[in-house]
């Protein structure tokens, strides 16, 4: 006796539940082999994106360092004035396509910079702040009294008296800046601690938020006095001095800063008699202005700089992923007449 199915269709549709369970099973492996293969490509390039950060630190100490001879010495003193603040892309190494794969570096030397630190009093153990009011005489007061303007457009209110709040009842100096974020008045406020990734627009042009590094100094730096040397000035400071920025062309910059140091030697600068004959015209503001603020040459600005702290920001980018480092180098003597920079301090951004 023979059985058959009643139903008619179905073989066709036992078929079709076989495909379709196939095609399920087979969609499943593909789709997590794809996942697994994204995973790993991304892994792969977050390393490579670090590895390429770093690289970018590491250009920048090997190019710093040297021997301390005089022709070295003037030759890493030109490259830092051509070239500090200033954005600089490279290529990773074995492949020239800068748009999808790149180091982004900016340089920084820490005597251009407001060293919060310099307010503190060791003696005493408490920091000493400024007074902030309209009729103000004192360079560090006219200082914060335009920056609490400028702290606004970074998403950051009440600055200065977010920082008295803090440095009230401290009895050290500061380790970094991050230390802001301990109170409860700055976790809800947006504030941008290290600068972010340029974007580059036509022309060369390069947008980029100013962020809190580029006015304070980073290190746990303690000294007596600001000690700011004005070739040095960051962007930030130049923008609340109201200087004008240095020239973007890099040729123009490389003129400007060739003139500067022919013209500066090796003696030390006694500031209010040689601001104008010095910066004057590249910053294009006389020393009879400057010293409205407050900026005394015997306060606040140094004889001579040799760069002893200088920060560097990296980004490394490598196939659509994006790491970045800050650091903190340190000028060191060594014993065979040699000097080197050494990282102190690294920021994972």
């Amino acid at each position: 006796m023979v059985l058959r199915s009643r139903q008619p269709g179905f073989i066709l549709i036992f078929t079709i539940m076989m495909l379709s369970v196939g095609v399920t099973l087979i969609g499943s492996v593909a789709l997590r082999v794809y996942g697994v293969l994204k995973e790993k490509r991304f892994l792969l390039s977050r390393e490579r994106a670090r590895l390429a950060a770093l690289s970018g630190v590491d250009l920048v100490v090997s190019r710093l360092s040297g021997k301390n001879e005089k022709e070295a010495l003037e030759q890493n003193s030109r490259w830092l004035l051509e070239n500090y603040d200033r954005w600089i892309v490279l290529p990773v190494m074995g492949n020239d396509d800068t748009q999808n794969e790149k180091i982004v570096l900016r340089v920084q030397p820490e005597d251009g910079k407001i060293n919060l630190n310099a307010f503190y009093n060791s003696d005493k153990k408490v920091f000493t702040l400024p007074k902030v009011s309209a009729g103000t005489t004192s360079f560090a007061g006219s200082f914060f009294k335009a920056f609490d303007e400028i702290a606004k457009g970074i998403g950051f209110e009440k600055f200065y008296e977010t920082l008295q709040a803090l440095l009230k009842e401290r009895k050290e100096p500061l380790v970094d800046m991050s230390e802001m974020f301990s109170l409860e008045s700055v976790k809800s406020e947006r504030i941008t601690l290290f600068p972010p990734l340029p974007s580059f627009g036509e022309g060369g042009s390069i947008d980029t938020p100013l962020a809190l590094s580029d006015f304070f100094v980073m290190a746990p730096i303690v000294q007596k006095g600001l000690q700011l040397w004005p070739l040095h000035f960051s962007s930030g400071m130049m923008q609340v001095l109201g200087l004008a920025p240095w020239p973007v062309d890099e040729k123009e910059r490389a003129e400007v800063a060739k003139d500067l140091l022919k013209r500066l030697g090796n003696k030390p600068v006694i500031w209010n008699q040689q601001w104008n004959n010095l910066v004057g015209k590249p910053f294009k503001k006389s020393w009879s202005d400057i010293s409205k603020l407050g900026l005394d040459a015997g306060e606040a600005l140094e004889k001579s700089s040799r760069a002893s702290f200088v920060s560097v920001v990296s980004y490394g980018v490598v196939g659509g992923v994006t790491q970045g480092v800050y650091a903190i180098l340190r000028l060191y003597q060594g014993v065979d007449s040699s000097y080197v920079y050494t990282v102190t301090r690294l920021y994972w951004i």
